[in-house]
């Protein structure tokens, strides 16, 4: 699981730039091990709240908080290393990629807390950059 979890470092032109990359959607199965390659996941949790047939279903949703403070821990350590801090997730809601999940939020909010200074989303072929603070 370390090795998984070991930032990627590029130097070009005199800066340096970090990216970690975490995923929250997950083949079951395709996790990493200690004698099998895979991705390094995110924990969450999920249920779904209906109030009836003329509601819409609401998703509530929250990041494992032992995985928020490791987004944190590493964020905030590989921008000691770094002059710019890329944090990218491949996350969402299946069949419902313009949704924003709550743990999306949560998760978002602690990478940008952490000095990422700029966010890749990532979900079904779709990517979204935003500039989380002035470089």
């Amino acid at each position: 699981m370390a090795k998984a979890r070991q930032p990627n470092i590029v130097e070009r032109k005199g800066a340096t730039v970090g990216h970690l990359g975490y995923c929250l959607v997950i083949p079951e199965g395709r996790e990493t091990g200690p004698d099998k390659f895979g991705v390094a996941p995110l924990g969450t949790s999920a249920n779904i709240e209906g109030w009836g047939p003329h509601f819409a279903p609401r998703e509530i949703s929250s990041t494992n908080p032992d995985h928020l403070a490791m987004i944190a821990g590493e964020s905030a350590a590989l921008r000691e290393r770094v002059d710019v801090v890329v944090v990218a997730f491949h996350w969402g809601i299946l069949w419902a990629p313009r949704l924003i999940s709550d743990y999306q939020a949560e998760t978002a909010h602690h990478a940008i807390d952490a000095r990422a200074l700029l966010r890749i989303d990532a979900f079904r072929f779709s990517f979204y950059l935003h500039r989380t603070s002035e470089l």
